[in-house]
């Protein structure tokens, strides 16, 4: 019996698995409004007055935020300049809100990729800008083409800014806790290393990358006691509770101070746990990215969570029954107080039903009933009563195709485009 029920469970769970997969799969083939549907929850919004509300959301629940333009691995340099702009006034306006907060960006949305003296020198006048305000830019590491450009971008600019600049390491590359060593040469008491530490997300080769959960998981707890060791800043990135609850116990064994390190999370990932961290008394960042580019980051980000894809499609689903639930209620109301009437044989018999089939009123003419034969009577009966039951029909019939018509909204629109 036990044996039976684990097995229907892990196929339960199977299945789940498989439904998550394919949506998330099929999602980036779907016209951009369908999408948003999955991406409204962890997507700021497409303008900076979104981002904005959502920091000040996070920061009344004592939680700071590094804001993220979307856009990555441009084709043509003049978007690298268009980027720098936005970034520029991304920063003037949002040190004007007078929230605690700094700044992510993604080298290849400068055209690293392009022309990396291009590149730095726009990275550099936005960091020099954030300087200006003494704040931070935090430089996204990208898929393993980039990692060596991204590394010397951080140590150029470190010269320079040495307390506004910081980089992200990925802890399922191989080459990570090496690359942490080679840095050490740029650390010092006055303006430590700054990281955050990843797990990664780009598909790379298993030569160059770890692929198993264990093993991922072991070699990020090795990055991080590195830094702990080294006295780093680090920004614990991580929806992991396994990680979490080993972070709280490195911290602990290295008695971190809570200057040198803070957790991060994604907008709208593992709330639940983000809540509790903050609970515990520990300094969160959370993640904001928002823009018109926020597609190609969702079907991306939805791959790498399928169970996010599934959840909000099914969530989804059940929000529109409990919508369709409450409409069918109110639409019964409405149809007990309209009313149709049918008559036979030029009125000898009447009969008046609300929209919900129920007979309120019956007249059958005096002559009729004094004069007319029984069976005759009966006949007429029944056949106004049809004809009242027949319009009752085409008014409930409405009534639900308009229901049906507010609740599922212009199907055309969301899939066309």
């Amino acid at each position: 019996m036990y044996h039976n029920y684990n097995s229907v469970l892990f196929q339960h769970k199977n299945y789940n698995s498989m439904f998550n997969k394919m949506i998330a799969g099929i999602l980036p083939y779907f016209p951009k409004k369908f999408v948003w549907l999955f991406s409204k929850r962890y997507i700021a919004g497409v303008s900076l007055t979104d981002a904005h509300k959502v920091c000040r959301q996070l920061s009344e629940n004592k939680m700071i935020f590094t804001l993220d333009m979307l856009g990555e691995f441009i084709t043509d340099l003049s978007e690298a300049e268009e980027n720098k702009q936005a970034y520029l006034k991304i920063i003037e306006q949002t040190e004007t809100i007078g929230l605690e907060g700094n700044y992510s960006l993604k080298p290849t949305m400068f055209g690293l990729l392009l022309d990396k003296n291009i590149c730095f020198n726009h990275i550099r006048d936005i960091v020099a800008k954030a300087a200006s305000y003494n704040n931070f830019v935090r430089i996204d590491m990208e898929d393993s083409q980039c990692v060596d450009m991204e590394v010397d971008i951080y140590r150029r600019l470190k010269k320079e800014f040495p307390k506004n600049v910081g980089l992200v390491v990925q802890a399922y590359l191989k080459r990570t806790l090496t690359d942490l060593k080679n840095m050490l040469d740029m650390h010092s008491t006055e303006a430590p290393l700054n990281f955050r530490l990843c797990k990664g997300i780009y598909v790379e080769s298993p030569s160059i990358a770890y692929k198993k959960y264990e093993e991922i998981n072991a070699h990020y707890l090795e990055d991080l006691e590195c830094m702990f060791q080294n006295k780093i800043y680090v920004g614990i990135a991580t929806h992991d509770k396994n990680l979490v609850e080993a972070a709280y116990k490195l911290i602990e064994k290295h008695k971190v101070a809570k200057n040198m390190y803070e957790f991060q999370m994604l907008y709208g990932v593992t709330p639940e746990l983000r809540d509790s961290i903050v609970k515990k008394g520990h300094k969160l960042r959370v993640y904001v990215p928002y823009g018109e580019k926020w597609f190609g980051y969702s079907t991306r980000r939805l791959k790498e969570n399928p169970q996010m894809a599934g959840e909000v499609m099914l969530n989804d689903l059940m929000g529109k029954l409990q919508e369709a639930q409450q409409q069918m209620v109110e639409s019964k109301k409405r149809l007990n107080s309209v009313f149709v009437e049918a008559e036979v044989e030029n009125g000898l018999v009447k009969v008046k039903a609300n929209g919900n089939r129920k007979i309120t009123q019956l007249s059958i003419n005096k002559e009729l009933l004094q004069n007319g034969d029984i069976e005759e009577i009966e006949d007429l009966i029944i056949t106004a009563v049809n004809k009242a039951i027949e319009k009752a029909d085409k008014l409930n019939e409405g009534e639900m195709s308009g229901m049906a018509a507010n609740m599922m909204p212009n199907l055309a629109n969301l899939f066309g485009g």
